[in-house]
């Protein structure tokens, strides 16, 4: 008896897609090339691209790099948003572990292993996100205080955050 049949994957990564093209693929390409150490599937809601994503996700290049990853396509006739197509995938999936990894951002090596490792590490966590990384390798500010702090209002009211080193924006602001 095949478990994985009964239960679903490990883990199901989730893209939301609306005329992603070249991002698309190289987000899929990415989970492909670094994959997690779990069982894993790819679910691909598209919100009614009008490029070329659709033929992209049924040729038959694709398909020979899947090898038995399933790449499963939620294709929707008008463009429902990112949070309902996100739901989608939810009630579609059975995984135990979900990975939102949106149309323009691409996986590093290890980095879906040590967020599986950190989820782990304490039942009382239920939910981790990655370190984002520009294309430069610096590091992209992806998270805020809050409540935020009267002087970082002012400063990013007044954008006077572009002023300081780009270094410094992530820890300051």
């Amino acid at each position: 008896m095949d478990v994985e049949q009964e239960t679903g994957p490990e883990l199901s990564f989730v893209i939301v897609n609306w005329n992603g093209g070249e991002l698309l693929r190289r987000a899929v390409e990415s989970v492909l090339e670094f994959p997690p150490a779990v069982a894993y599937d790819i679910i691909v809601v598209d919100n009614a691209s009008t490029d070329a994503s659709l033929d992209w996700l049924g040729s038959d290049e694709l398909k020979a790099r899947l090898g038995g990853v399933k790449l499963h396509l939620i294709a929707n006739a008008e463009n429902l948003g990112f949070g309902k197509a996100n739901n989608q995938a939810f009630a579609f999936t059975k995984a135990r572990l979900l990975f939102l990894l949106n149309a323009d951002a691409e996986l590093r090596a290890g980095a879906c292993d040590t967020l599986i490792a950190t989820l782990e590490e304490d039942a009382r966590t239920g939910a981790c996100g990655p370190r984002l990384v520009n294309p430069d390798g610096s590091l992209q500010t992806s998270v805020w205080r809050n409540p935020p702090l009267a002087w970082a209002t002012l400063v990013s009211g007044l954008q006077l955050g572009r002023l300081l080193p780009r270094r410094l924006r992530g820890e300051l602001l």
